[in-house]
């Protein structure tokens, strides 16, 4: 039984049909060689389509959708394995969402859904509620933020990195900007 209405079909086939450009163009999966990083081209198109405020109210400047639209777009995204942090952004903008009253908060969102800044998730540093096993502590003392993060996905492509500080709960969604002095991003070896 399908249970999609047309316009969540015509959702999903619409997504289907940019990723696959993607995929034909970017060998699945990518040489163990290669430098793996953010397609720009693609994730602009897939801003251009709206696809990063599907769950974004919009007030906010998304469309007002809600997890059904999500799961649409990331199973096309599951099936293309694109370089493109769809599930990650996801995450980043319901914590922001949460945060809208907050003017950075609604101005980084915004950036978001345009396209024009990318906000990786450091996910160790989640609310084990989130994400069972957190690792990093980052510690907060009024506007500064110390520690270090193992891994965050598309780091090295992202412009910011929400991360959650204080180690007791509740803790406090941070904004790192990458491209502060006192913040440092390399890139480390792993094999996914």
């Amino acid at each position: 039984m399908d249970v999609l209405s047309d316009e969540l079909r015509e959702l999903g086939s619409t997504s289907r049909r940019l990723l696959e450009r993607s995929a034909r163009t970017s060998p699945l999966p990518p040489p163990f060689d290669a430098q793996a990083g953010l397609d720009r081209e693609l994730w602009s198109s897939v801003a251009g389509l709206g696809l990063l405020g599907l769950a974004v109210p919009e007030e906010l400047g998304g469309s007002g959708g809600g997890a059904t639209e999500l799961c649409v777009v990331a199973e096309e995204v599951g099936v293309a394995l694109p370089a493109v942090p769809f599930a990650g952004t996801a995450a980043v903008a319901a914590v922001l969402v949460a945060g809208a009253d907050d003017g950075v908060a609604r101005q980084v969102l915004g950036e978001i859904v345009k396209g024009t800044a990318v906000v990786a998730p450091a996910w160790e540093t989640f609310p084990a509620q989130v994400v069972p096993g957190s690792r990093a502590a980052l510690r907060r003392s009024g506007d500064r933020v110390e520690g270090a993060l193992a891994a965050v996905p598309f780091g090295l492509d992202a412009d910011m990195v929400l991360a959650f500080a204080d180690p007791a709960e509740p803790r406090t969604a941070v904004l790192l900007d990458t491209s502060w002095d006192a913040v440092r991003v390399r890139g480390v070896g792993a094999l996914d």
